[in-house]
């Protein structure tokens, strides 16, 4: 019964708890920022999928809450271990940066915010990155989700 393939890492799946079985739904940008020092980008982002932990990776985020009525978007600088928080598991998490420290993931925010007020004239980097179709989708996913319940 161990290893059969009902279950999940050794476990029966019985004892297992909803939230481990679910995977969070993550999503990179189309215009992925990275650090340069960080190496094997696409292992990074394989465990980051897998929500395996990773010691010295920080990712930037874009998110959006309400406050006064009003839907704002916001960038975070998370280390990658906080994905694994029941918050981020039960909603769609939009990668827009990956960085290999704390301080590489503020050069990244610098570069971003340099790169916003080249194209659009507003030092907002969260409405700047918050253009692309995918978070569009995942705003239009998230809205037919809340009309559903």
């Amino acid at each position: 019964m161990l290893f059969s393939g009902d279950s999940f890492g050794g476990i029966p799946e019985k004892e297992i708890s909803p939230a481990k079985r679910k995977r969070m739904a993550l999503t990179f940008s189309e215009k992925l920022y990275t650090d340069p020092a960080l190496k094997h980008l696409e292992n990074v982002k394989w465990r980051l999928r897998r929500q395996s932990g990773q010691l010295s990776v920080f990712v930037l985020l874009l998110e959006e809450f309400e406050t006064d009525g009003k839907i704002r978007k916001q960038l975070s600088i998370v280390h990658n271990g906080f994905l694994k928080q029941p918050y981020y598991s039960e909603r769609t998490v939009y990668i827009v940066g990956i960085a290999s420290s704390k301080k590489a993931a503020l050069g990244l925010l610098a570069q971003i915010t340099a790169d916003a007020v080249g194209e659009t004239g507003n030092p907002d980097p969260a409405d700047f990155l918050g253009r692309t179709a995918i978070w569009e989708k995942i705003l239009f996913e998230r809205k037919n989700r809340e009309e559903v319940k």
